[in-house]
């Protein structure tokens, strides 16, 4: 492993701003670090049932990297972690967009008469595996929870991330992202309890 890339790697959780990644680095290394912390980011922002969607998202953040470095050189990534999961979030956050473009679509259609309307999705396996443990009924109300606060609440919570680095990925200040993580483990907190879960 490069020496660059290493120290990349160490400080992948650190508070600091990164330094430039500089030199070379391996590519293989970088997806071995981060691709399954990025399937987990992903799967929980694009919700249940979007596991093939989050590979597909996960490959293009790569294949972006690849082009970053490829033109620009690694020293134009300061923070792979960083810039890895707000390549992620936007990518998720076009899918999202597209998705809800398609379903209205479908709806205006279906209300024209146009289009038969879908059938009610039915529960799936992780609907009916909530029940036998508290962790799994604790990551069903997250999902519950709207996409902002989810997102933001992952980030911190399960990736770990410092404040700052949630208001990179997300887009929000560092006040914003604390607000939306304070609001989302307070209506967490709420349902778990209303379920008697703590």
């Amino acid at each position: 492993m490069s020496e660059p890339l290493q120290e990349d790697l160490a400080e992948a959780s650190a508070d600091r701003p990164r330094e430039a990644v500089g030199g070379e680095y391996v590519f293989e290394e970088v997806v071995s670090r981060f691709e399954t912390p990025l399937l987990r980011y992903l799967g929980r922002v694009l919700g249940g049932g979007g596991t093939e969607e989050a590979e597909d998202l996960v490959q293009e953040a790569f294949l972006r990297l690849h082009r970053q470095v490829t033109r620009r050189g690694a020293e134009s990534i300061r923070n792979m972690q960083g810039w890895l999961f707000q390549v992620a979030h936007n990518l998720a956050m076009d899918a999202i967009r597209k998705r809800e473009r398609r379903e209205r679509g479908k709806q205006k259609a279906a209300e024209s008469g146009t289009l038969e309307a879908d059938p009610p999705e039915t529960v799936d396996a992780l609907g009916e595996m909530i029940h036998q443990e508290a962790c799994q009924k604790a990551l069903a109300e997250l999902d519950r929870l709207p996409q902002p606060q989810r997102q933001a609440i992952f980030l911190r919570v399960i990736q770990e991330m410092t404040l700052r680095e949630v208001g990179e990925v997300t887009g929000l200040t560092v006040g914003n992202a604390a607000y939306r993580i304070d609001q989302g483990l307070k209506t967490l907190a709420r349902r778990l309890k209303s379920e008697g879960m703590i």
